[in-house]
């Protein structure tokens, strides 16, 4: 009926904080979702579950992939906040679903997040597959990360102290038990903070300590072991030692830069950014990233999209390798000077940023460059990955008030005689449900989250909309095991 689907499109009209038009849908409750459940860290748990349910209700097993997606701590966005609120959700909503993929939420998280169901209709399951991991595990010369992530009976957090509890009574172990057994398999497993806590600093192995650890204790690890820490470092430098930086963002480094840190910190944190995996492989396309870098960024999205936009002009070779540009009320181009992260990173700093998000401009000015200088459609950027919060300024020239800014653009690229780049919305910092395209808009995707991983994503991608790219993602074959 032409009315309702009128009325529906007049319905789904909104516009960003700044004024731009925008959707308040992509008409998939999928897409929605997926294009959004990484830039979430902010919002209340209320809009997390409401995404959630609008996306469960029009497919069940690609609403619970994209949780699974959204978790995935190696391939994924890692995303634990999130995922914990979902997995709560569903365990008290649709409890028999989650309780078929239960084996897989330590596989693609961590065991701690199986506590957020110990308070669900899961209870039981859940210290039923503790009970058999911890069998296996004191009978293993390797056991699982379990009895690291497991609640403390010791701990000073009574939500923490809680968790211990179920999980004691659930086993029927008393106390004593459960801290000898927790424990022995710490002692096994050679939990770092076992033997930080026990002043036995000698005996780290600083080529394993995880990632994230690295990046938290850097500072203790100097201050109690300086002198072997630091040949550790310098022997990283060389080439000599390897440094672990598998599951951290490129926020974690250019985060601690921005705020500064101590000389040895900064060692340790360009060791890291180095050794960060390759999700860009060589790409020889020509793609290029336009961070937003305006006012409302400002904070951990702001040091996700420098920290993204570098990551990736270090690592590309096409045509833009080593630039990319940024937008806030006058957009620039960044060419990567310096020869460490430090001086990269504060290179960006020094450039001319504001507090607006015109992208308009931004395209505005891709456009005026091929039209001045007579360029061929082949010179422009392929594609244009946006790393943004999506609160686009209003536009200058409303032409037509229904239009939505992404609309209004690519009818300025064709008229110019030109075909707008494909676009690549990255949200880092979803603060309302806004949307420039619908799920079936072509030359257009959807992407967010923090990790660097969506770039291998994005650049294997042959989808030609929003929905087909979803579709691409969750049907890896990593994600075949999940089921609803």
């Amino acid at each position: 009926m032409k009315f309702l689907n009128v009325l529906k499109d007049k319905l789904n009209k909104t516009s960003t904080f700044n004024g731009a038009k925008a959707l308040k849908s992509t008409n998939s409750g999928l897409v929605d979702l997926f294009g959004s459940i990484g830039s979430l860290r902010n919002r209340n748990e209320v809009d997390i579950e409401n995404l959630f349910s609008k996306a469960f209700s029009e497919d069940s097993l690609l609403a619970m992939k994209i949780l699974f997606y959204a978790r995935d701590i190696r391939g994924g966005l890692g995303e634990r906040r999130v995922s914990r609120i979902l997995y709560k959700h569903l365990g008290k909503v649709y409890p028999d679903i989650l309780k078929q993929n239960l084996g897989l939420i330590s596989h693609y998280g961590r065991w701690d997040d199986l506590n957020v169901l110990l308070d669900t209709k899961l209870r039981s399951y859940v210290i039923e597959i503790i009970n058999i991991q911890l069998a296996v595990d004191l009978q293993s010369d390797v056991p699982s990360l379990l009895a690291k992530w497991l609640p403390s009976i010791n701990t000073s957090s009574n939500t923490t102290k809680n968790y211990a509890k179920i999980i004691m009574e659930g086993l029927n172990w008393n106390a004593k038990k459960y801290r000898q057994t927790l424990s022995a398999l710490r002692k096994k497993i050679d939990v770092l903070e076992v033997k930080m806590s026990a002043g036995m600093w000698t005996e780290i192995d600083y080529r394993k300590v995880p990632s994230n650890a690295m990046n938290l204790y850097s500072k203790a690890f100097i201050n109690n072991d300086e002198e072997r820490f630091k040949s550790y470092i310098e022997a990283v430098k060389s080439g000599d030692e390897k440094i672990n930086s598998s599951v951290l963002y490129p926020y974690n480094i250019t985060e601690k830069i921005l705020y500064g840190k101590t000389d040895i910190n900064i060692n340790v944190l360009e060791q890291q950014w180095n050794s960060m995996p390759d999700f860009v492989l060589g790409n020889t396309n020509n793609v290029m990233v336009m961070a937003d870098v305006s006012g409302s960024m400002f904070g951990r999205p702001m040091a996700t999209s420098i920290g993204l936009a570098l990551y990736f002009a270090q690592r590309s070779k096409g045509a833009f390798a080593g630039h990319f540009m940024t937008f806030s009320e006058s957009p620039s181009i960044i060419q990567i000077t310096g020869d460490t992260l430090y001086e990269q990173v504060r290179m960006v700093l020094s450039s001319n940023w504001g507090v607006n998000t015109d992208f308009e401009k931004a395209l505005r000015i891709i456009l005026d460059t091929a039209v001045r200088n007579n360029l061929e459609q082949a010179e422009l950027p392929k594609t244009l990955i946006v790393v943004t919060d999506m609160q686009f300024d209003r536009s200058i020239q409303n032409t037509n008030k229904d239009w939505t800014f992404y609309k209004k653009m690519k009818r300025m690229y064709s008229r110019a005689g030109f075909t707008i780049p494909e676009i690549v919305f990255w949200n880092v910092n979803s603060m309302s449900n806004v949307f420039q395209v619908l799920n079936s808009c072509e030359g257009v995707k959807l992407a967010s989250g923090q990790s660097a991983s969506v770039f291998k994503s994005i650049l294997n991608s042959r989808a030609m909309t929003p929905y087909d790219f979803m579709l691409e993602v969750l049907n890896d074959e990593r994600y075949k095991q999940v089921v609803a």
